[in-house]
């Protein structure tokens, strides 16, 4: 009786597999002596409605932006300058300042060797009418060739002037601010009203020189954040 319940559930569900994996070995497979980067976040929540995440004080509030990158081709070094100034200028009196628990900002950079984002956008742009077209299509797929050799470690050719890869990149710019609450009694309540009235006034002054904003979603710090937990993943070949 057996052997025919094992010869139909083989049949219906195939045969068991001999390397099956046991739900405790891949929870060792997690356990190590070493530091976890996890550990050391201060974030312990986030808001999907406000695009706030929360520190673990439970008090505490922060959000960030991401900045476009600004035009520079074809422009004169006086304009490139003119516009450092101002977002010097700005940067240099954007946060209020307070002598007990500060406002912090923290500015992140970071470069990306994917251009997937970039043909995802001229994708979605395309006009309709044209977007299923033989030479349409031709196009994206010569474009979709293009970006994946440039992105290589070995980049399209060494230029001879840096002696280094012509490759394609996303510069990433983002910046956080938060307040951590240490020596000022508030409420959570009370923080989220001065942080939202404060980010407020952030975002018209990085607007004022032409910055271009985008708000932080719990998406964008998902896929900021966990690729810094394992970089380079064997089983998606990196």
């Amino acid at each position: 009786m057996k052997r025919l319940f094992n010869e139909a559930s083989n049949w219906l569900l195939g045969p068991k597999s001999t390397i099956a994996i046991t739900e405790n070995e891949i929870k060792a497979g997690y356990t190590t002596s070493y530091p976890s980067l996890p550990d050391q976040l201060a974030v312990v929540d986030f808001c999907d409605e406000e695009n706030l995440f929360l520190l673990n004080d439970g008090i505490s509030i922060g959000s960030g932006f991401e900045l476009a990158s600004i035009p520079a081709e074809a422009a004169s070094p006086e304009h490139l300058e003119s516009v450092f100034n101002k977002i010097r200028d700005t940067f240099a009196a954007v946060v209020p300042l307070h002598l007990n628990d500060p406002w912090v900002m923290q500015m992140f950079v970071n470069d990306e060797f994917c251009l997937k984002p970039v043909l995802n956008h001229i994708t979605q742009n395309i006009d309709p009418t044209i977007a299923q077209t033989p030479f349409t299509q031709d196009y994206i797929a010569r474009l979709d060739d293009l970006f994946t050799k440039m992105v290589r470690s070995e980049g399209l050719f060494l230029d001879p002037k840096t002696d280094m890869p012509y490759r394609g990149r996303r510069r990433r710019i983002r910046v956080l601010f938060y307040r951590q609450y240490k020596q000022v009694k508030t409420t959570r309540e009370q923080a989220l009203l001065e942080h939202q009235e404060v980010l407020a006034q952030i975002e018209s002054k990085l607007k004022s020189p032409g910055l271009q904003l985008k708000q932080l979603t719990g998406k964008d710090y998902y896929q900021w954040w966990v690729r810094w937990f394992n970089p380079q993943p064997a089983i998606t070949q990196g």
